[in-house]
């Protein structure tokens, strides 16, 4: 980091001792002989030469604007060895999918739909979600996610500081038991192309063996699609960190649990339809885009219709008149439409607005009530009868005609 004081100090001697005294208050002094900027450039070399890695992590992040405050969090499990396995395994309320490459198979699990794929050597396979639209899921790449990160940790770096010094703090993943932390706050240039922006990271390193053990970065920006600023704060927290060594045994196993189904992609199968059709439609209260309250017991005795969709489905602009046409004609006759839609609901409101769809579409923050109904790709529309179970469950895009069918085989006149 460039001394500031530089120049001053050459011309009048006592300033050095006052910037010292200033450098020292402000936290910038280097830890040894390592300033901010080389520690982060040691930490980046770090990760770049890392072949053998076993990490577990909590990522909590908070998106916040005008018009939106999410927070999510979730857990990871990442690991490789120098064979070539790979282990990627994310937890969080929405997903829980775990992707394995054993060094002969590849494998992708979903536990909550007890779906897996299977692969051969190649670990370059079918993503692992059904709204990754099919693209090729690289276990490997994924796996790498946190190497990735740091080793670009002195990029597009503006400026950095330390801030504090930890010595002889006790570690459980460190088998010397004590170790020194060194916090560093650093300042980026923002990605080409967004101008109005800040990016400050804090750092909280193991100075020993140049890791990341802590991480809080704050992104702050207006992109140029939104014309509106958006701050994102991500706190990452690692509990075990592993480099340069074997990760635990048993890491890169898998065997598939008896009562999983295999499957050559993800979603809703046959199966898996056949058997939610007949069964009680779970209960649950959300509100509609304008606030009113729906509980779909309080509807029992009527045919109800849910269309889960979102506004950068395309597939559901298709689908979405249809919704629309039926709710005109049978809002009055025994019939309640509802939409089901995860994003803010101030962006769903102007979609409706923009389109003049009228039937109430209900804001399912968390995706809970797509859990519950194992909805796993856009449109999904399910109909339930008047005794209180799932009449039909379809997928994708369904004609007008055959929307009328199925409502008239749960009871609609």
């Amino acid at each position: 980091m460039k001394n500031p004081c530089k120049r001053l100090t050459a011309l009048l001697p006592l300033a050095a001792l006052f910037c010292a005294l200033a450098l020292a208050q402000d936290g910038a002094a280097p830890v040894g002989d390592q300033t901010a900027e080389a520690l982060l450039r040691r930490v980046a070399e770090t990760y770049k030469g890392l072949s053998q890695f076993y990490f577990t992590a909590t990522e909590q992040t908070r998106t916040h604007s005008e018009n939106l405050d999410r927070r999510t969090e979730s857990e990871y499990v990442v690991a490789a060895d120098s064979s070539g396995r790979a282990r990627m395994q994310l937890t969080d309320k929405t997903n829980d999918s775990l992707s394995i490459f054993d060094g002969e198979t590849s494998w992708f699990y979903v536990p909550k739909t007890r779906q897996y794929i299977k692969r051969g050597r190649n670990p370059f396979a079918p993503a692992n979600s059904a709204r990754s639209n099919g693209q090729p899921f690289d276990i490997h790449k994924s796996a790498s996610r946190y190497v990735q990160r740091y080793s670009g940790v002195a990029d597009r770096l503006e400026r950095a500081r330390i801030t504090e010094v930890k010595s002889g703090v006790k570690s459980a993943d460190e088998p010397r038991g004590k170790v020194n932390y060194v916090v560093v706050e650093a300042e980026y240039k923002t990605p080409p192309g967004t101008s109005q922006g800040s990016i400050r990271r804090t750092f909280w390193i193991d100075q020993p063996r140049g890791i990341v053990v802590r991480e809080v970065s704050v992104a702050s920006m207006i992109p140029p699609n939104i014309g509106k600023r958006v701050e994102v704060t991500q706190t990452i927290s690692f509990q075990k960190l592993i480099v340069n060594a074997r990760p635990p045994a048993g890491t890169f196993d898998f065997t598939p649990p008896k009562s999983a189904e295999l499957v050559e992609a993800f979603g809703p199968t046959q199966a898996a339809i056949s058997r939610r059709v007949g069964t009680a439609a779970k209960d649950f209260t959300r509100n509609d885009l304008s606030g009113e309250t729906f509980r779909l017991e309080e509807l029992r005795g009527k045919v109800v219709l849910l269309n889960f969709w979102a506004t950068w489905c395309r597939p559901c602009r298709i689908d979405l008149p249809y919704i629309e046409a039926l709710h005109r004609e049978f809002s009055g006759k025994g019939l309640v439409v509802l939409g089901v839609n995860s994003e803010p609901g101030a962006l769903a409101a102007r979609f409706f607005a923009e389109h003049g769809y009228s039937f109430p579409s209900l804001v399912d923050a968390g995706d809970q009530v797509a859990i519950d109904y194992s909805v796993q790709s856009l449109p999904t529309t399910i109909v339930i009868g008047p005794d209180g179970n799932i009449s039909a469950y379809l997928v994708g895009v369904h004609r007008e005609k055959r929307l009328r069918l199925e409502l008239a085989k749960a009871g609609l006149k």
